[in-house]
């Protein structure tokens, strides 16, 4: 097992550790839970390579909640009550995908949240929800932003608008101005040299 999986020494000795802990005085015929392989955690004990073999082998009960999921609970709960939603269900369509749209990396959503958090609280004390925002606003939010910043701020409100209008949250896109084309004003074009 050890050479098939790639593990060094340690780490097998650190998951049959685990599984004498964890299966000692355990009935065969019940399955273990996570959070009863949770509590073991600590020095010298490989939970997540334990969880792998208890999985293979048909004796774990339930899986543990992606942290992600965990993360965009948390963090579009802080958001105005107005975006909490739209902001959450777009977050977690970029995770799952969908047929047309691949998922996105966990890292994607970190950064998308992190570039549209600030436009959607200085939008808050005026609209009330994603609805209410129009070319202008998105024109001024991103006004100021340069470099990396405007780049994933503009990727991000394209992606969060057409989620938006794919889903009908929101009856035209405020996005849709972003474009290669040259009509538009120089100061909504500077992220694209």
């Amino acid at each position: 097992m050890r050479e098939e999986r790639g593990w060094s020494r340690d780490v097998l000795a650190a998951v049959e550790r685990t599984l004498v802990l964890l299966l000692a005085g355990h009935s065969t015929d019940e399955p273990v839970t996570y959070a009863q392989l949770d509590r073991l955690r600590g020095r010298g004990r490989s939970i997540k390579r334990t969880a792998e073999i208890l999985a293979e082998l048909g004796l774990l009960r339930e899986q543990r909640p992606k942290a992600i999921l965990a993360w965009i609970d948390r963090r579009t709960s802080t958001l105005p009550f107005g975006f909490q939603a739209d902001v959450r269900d777009w977050l977690s369509w970029l995770h799952a995908g969908d047929v047309r749209t691949r998922p996105r990396s966990d890292t994607t959503l970190y950064v998308y949240l992190g570039a549209v958090q600030p436009i959607l609280e200085s939008w808050a004390p005026t609209r009330r929800h994603l609805r209410e925002v129009t070319r202008k606003d998105v024109h001024a939010a991103v006004e100021a932003l340069r470099g990396r910043r405007l780049s994933n701020a503009v990727t991000a409100l394209k992606s969060l608008f057409r989620f938006a209008t794919k889903h009908r949250r929101i009856f035209t896109n405020p996005t849709t101005t972003f474009s290669r084309e040259p009509t538009l004003t120089p100061s909504a074009c500077r992220w694209m040299s």
